[in-house]
């Protein structure tokens, strides 16, 4: 789930967010800002190697396709790394083993990240699109019970967040 969960379900203890996914069937929820955290370490790594210059993150698809659509001579000048959408899936693929990973958040140009070479998701999901899952399976945010092995998997994410 994108960091923006924070807003989205701001008057939600997460503990009963995290119950309603897995009444809607989700086996566990997780933090892309776990993914956010890879790419960090890893653009920190490749911005140490780079000649000083402007550079594009790679998180943001409308970016990458506005600069790719309109600006391709800056196409260089996008960081050569997967998004965290994509780093958190390939992560929680690794340790949980031919599970299906959904991404979900507010932006609908993630969608675009379905058609990557070496995409890495399932499914992408707005949360209007998991309001209407959850409307028509009957899950009913306030009134979801949370139990204690109700939190995020496999960790909670630290400065991603």
């Amino acid at each position: 789930m994108a960091p923006s969960y924070l807003s989205e379900y701001s008057d939600i203890d997460t503990q009963r967010l995290i119950s309603a996914f897995k009444e809607a069937g989700f086996y566990g929820v997780s933090e892309t800002a776990l993914g956010a955290e890879l790419v960090a370490k890893k653009a920190k790594e490749w911005f140490d190697k780079q000649y000083k210059g402007v550079y594009f993150s790679s998180c943001c698809p409308t970016t990458v396709q506005l600069i790719r659509k309109f600006y391709p001579k800056y196409t260089n000048n996008i960081t050569p790394i997967a998004s965290p959408m994509q780093s958190h899936a390939r992560y929680l693929k690794e340790i949980y083993k031919d599970c299906k990973v959904a991404f979900v958040g507010p932006c609908i140009s993630k969608k675009t990240e379905l058609d990557l070479e070496d995409n890495a998701l399932d499914y992408i999901l707005t949360f209007q699109e998991i309001k209407t899952l959850f409307d028509t399976l009957g899950v009913m945010l306030e009134f979801t019970k949370p139990n204690e092995d109700d939190k995020f998997i496999p960790i909670k994410a630290g400065e991603g967040n």
